[in-house]
């Protein structure tokens, strides 16, 4: 019991913790601690003679055992006392600046929400319209115009088909009479001809011989009727003109939705990668629990091998040393810690990389501690190790997987 006694002050030990004088760059000394003195038993018996030596024995035996426990929960209680100071302050005190700052800001604004709600009701309700515009805009008409193009067929018209065929119809009649009473003695075939191709010469001719007596010819003559034939013309070429604005549209009516869609994907692309950043910054400082990237556990892991070919590199160098040289066992031994090192880092961060990359990783960790493998073999498989797996060798920055992946 004495000697167990003695193991349980060891482990719970205080010797040598001190906790840190706040505001000043020293450490002060450790207050005492409250512990009770403890006895066990001195009545001893060299040999058992009767049943009540027995039943004595284990009463012996259960008061050193009850003197033991309390002598446990003592040293614990006074060990967890010690190394309280020692703990580091919680991620609040850490952080009190920003909590502070943080907390003066919303105060402040509610402070102003309450003074100026008039104001902040119709900020959010602009906000809102704006927000609103920006999607139907953006998102909701361009998305529309897309499902009914590739998948109902349906194009946006700007020009009537029909009111232009009733133009065209229009300017061949008035073709027609003007030519009958301008040339009557026109051939069939020459008349056909002109209301095919609504040849707008004859008019021009007519006017230009009738611009002499302008004033005369607007009076008696037929200014005003060539005049209302040319404007009549310049009607249906301004419809042709956006029958073509039609065709054009229509072919690139597709990328154009495409194109203003953009600004929405650009918008909730960068408000979703500023949430997740955000989210990751603050779960990575408020954790307690330490986190990395796979960047950098791909950093830690290199470091470990370089510790590692340093390790063997020194035990391979030298002018006597020949290629059969293996490791003693002193180098042997931190080789195995080594990698123990480095196997349990790949296992607690092993989700980080792929199921091919893990079953290569094992298998050259195996390798590395193989039973009588030559120094030589084991660099040879560390430059292998190197050049196998990417994340070893790469300085692209590896995509991070977390809590929002």
């Amino acid at each position: 019991m004495k000697e167990g006694m003695a193991l349980l002050e060891l482990v719970y030990s205080t010797n040598g913790i001190c906790p840190p004088r706040k505001g000043q760059g020293a450490f002060k000394s450790q207050d005492p601690l409250i512990f009770t003195a403890f006895y066990f038993g001195r009545f001893g018996c060299n040999s058992v003679s009767s049943s009540d030596d027995v039943v004595n024995s284990l009463r012996r035996v259960e008061k050193n055992l009850s003197v033991f426990r309390s002598a446990q929960t003592q040293f614990s209680r006074c060990f967890q006392t010690a190394i309280a100071p020692c703990r580091p302050p919680s991620k609040v005190r850490q952080r009190w600046l920003q909590v502070t700052t943080m907390a003066i800001c919303l105060t402040a604004g509610g402070f102003w929400v309450v003074n100026n709600q008039e104001e902040f009701r119709a900020g959010i309700t602009a906000m809102r319209a704006a927000l609103e515009d920006f999607l139907n805009e953006h998102m909701i008409e361009p998305l529309q115009a897309i499902f009914g193009e590739v998948v109902l067929n349906q194009k946006p018209e700007i020009q009537d088909a029909m009111a232009l065929l009733d133009t065209k119809q229009s300017l061949r009649r008035m073709l027609s009479d003007f030519v009958k009473d301008t040339n009557p003695n026109v051939s069939p075939a020459e008349m056909n001809r002109i209301m095919d191709e609504m040849d707008m010469s004859v008019v021009s001719l007519q006017y230009e011989k009738q611009l002499a007596s302008a004033v005369r010819n607007l009076m008696t003559g037929d200014i005003v009727r060539m005049l209302l034939i040319q404007v009549q013309f310049i009607k249906k070429e301004l419809m042709v003109a956006m029958g073509a604005i039609d065709e054009l549209m229509h072919a690139n009516q597709l990328n154009l939705q495409i194109l203003a869609t953009i600004p929405t994907f650009l918008v909730f692309g960068g408000l979703y990668k500023l949430v997740t950043s955000a989210f990751h910054m603050i779960y990575k400082r408020m954790s307690d629990r330490l986190y990395y990237d796979s960047t950098e556990i791909a950093g830690f892991l290199r470091n470990n091998l370089r510790d590692i070919e340093r390790l063997l590199n020194k035990q391979n160098r030298g002018s006597g040393v020949s290629d059969e040289a293996v490791l003693g066992v002193r180098d042997l031994g931190f080789l195995i810690l080594l990698l123990h090192q480095l196997r349990d880092l790949f296992e607690a961060y092993r989700a980080l990389f792929q199921e091919e990359e893990q079953e290569r990783f094992e298998e050259d960790l195996d390798d590395l501690i193989g039973e009588g493998l030559l120094v030589s073999q084991q660099l040879a498989v560390i430059q292998r190790m190197y050049h196998s797996h990417p994340f070893l060798y790469s300085t692209k920055p590896n995509k991070s997987r977390w809590i929002l992946d």
